[in-house]
């Protein structure tokens, strides 16, 4: 849901809160056996609305913090795994489509940030942190578990060099 806490409803928070953390809890709760016994990586799709508010995003802000803090701790309480988040930047995405057609439901500076975003062509291509995510979960260092890392990080991009080709 786009809009100030007050204008939205109990319905779109539980549907903010069951996609953006409860279904990722679910899944890394049937998944951690396994992953404990292959010392694995669980890797979520972070967001740095999870650390820095958003005015009129209360719900996405909320349930991602959530899902970040579940990785921390995870990683505290499953050392044998690399559990982590990941986040992608601003992607050219649906997500970003509807927020450029809900702009009504926002600050105004925040609808011509991501409308010039998309105008200006800096919105980051799919197969870019696609790419990095694919990267993390097959060769994430565990010294990275518990934390949150930007498909930008300057190390990370420089890992991917090559990695696919």
């Amino acid at each position: 849901p786009i809009g100030p806490l007050h204008r939205t409803d109990d319905a779109q928070w539980t549907q903010a809160v069951e996609l953006n953390l409860l279904a990722p809890a679910r899944l890394a709760r049937r998944l951690l056996p396994a992953l404990v016994k292959s010392q694995g990586r669980l890797v979520t799709v972070g967001t740095g609305a999870a650390t820095s508010p958003i005015s009129s995003w209360s719900a996405y802000c909320a349930s991602k913090a959530g899902l970040l803090m579940l990785m921390r701790v995870i990683a505290q309480e499953y050392p044998e795994i690399t559990a982590l988040s990941l986040s992608p930047g601003v992607v050219d995405t649906v997500m970003q489509l509807t927020i450029r057609e809900r702009h009504q439901m926002m600050p105004s500076d925040l609808a011509d940030y991501f409308k010039n975003l998309h105008a200006d062509g800096q919105l980051v291509q799919p197969q870019i942190p696609g790419r990095a995510l694919a990267w993390v979960a097959l060769n994430a260092p565990r010294e990275w578990s518990g934390f949150d890392i930007q498909a930008s990080d300057p190390d990370l991009v420089q890992r991917l060099q090559g990695a696919f080709d």
